[in-house]
This record gives C-alpha cells, sequence and structure tokens, in this order.
C-alpha cells in the first residue's frame, strides 16, 4: 500500500478539508527520524485503509502522514519535542468557528490559525 507513498512533497486526495462533512479527529503517532513509511506501512495494515495525506513541514523539520484516524509525525527528538503534548488532531471544514468555540472552552492552543 505504500509504494506511492515515497516521494517527497505534499499529496492528498483533496488540497484542504473544506469538503469535510463532520470534523476528521486524528490520534498522533511520534516516530523517529527515517521511521514514517515503516509506521505507514504498520497502521495501514492495522487499520485496513491507506494513507490518505503526506507532507514536508519544513518550518518544523517534521515529516507528516494521515492513516484512517491516525497522524503520523517523524522528526528528530528536538523537532517533536514542541508537539508531544498534543495528542489529538482536529480537521475541520471551517477552523475559525472552532478556533472560537476551543477558546470559549478553555482549550490551550499553541499554534492558532
Amino acid at each position: 500500500m505504500t509504494a506511492k507513498l515515497t516521494e517527497a512533497g505534499f499529496w492528498r486526495k483533496t488540497a484542504d478539508s473544506s469538503s469535510l462533512r463532520e470534523p476528521r479527529v486524528l490520534i498522533r503517532v511520534y516516530v523517529n527520524e527515517g521511521e514514517i513509511d515503516r509506521a505507514i506501512a504498520f497502521y495501514e495494515q492495522l487499520h485496513g485503509v491507506e494513507a490518505d495525506m503526506r507532507f514536508d513541514f519544513p518550518a518544523h523539520r517534521l515529516v507528516l502522514a494521515a492513516v484512517g484516524p491516525f497522524l503520523i509525525l517523524e522528526g528528530s527528538e528536538e523537532s517533536l519535542r514542541t508537539f508531544r503534548s498534543t495528542v489529538g488532531t482536529l480537521l475541520v471544514d471551517d477552523i475559525y468557528p472552532y478556533h472560537q468555540r476551543l477558546l470559549a472552552a478553555g482549550a490551550d492552543i499553541f499554534f492558532g490559525p
């Protein structure tokens, strides 16, 4: 299932999340540098679906991929340090209403829109 994932760069089935009918909750999985392809293969087999997102996040020296409900983040220990306290990711059609609702509920938001 992972053969098409070896090219570097950004790819998704859709370029944005605006088509989502409901929020997509992703559980974060952190892996060391060089381990993302193995992790993708593991979660594809575990969940029975193919990865539908993979992209480089150069500003933070990370590579991210999504397989079903799992968001895999690959990087050095230093690069991952800032992100390890976050256990979930929420993909939505429009971030601004959710951002306001989360702030009103007392959520800590480390990287805002």
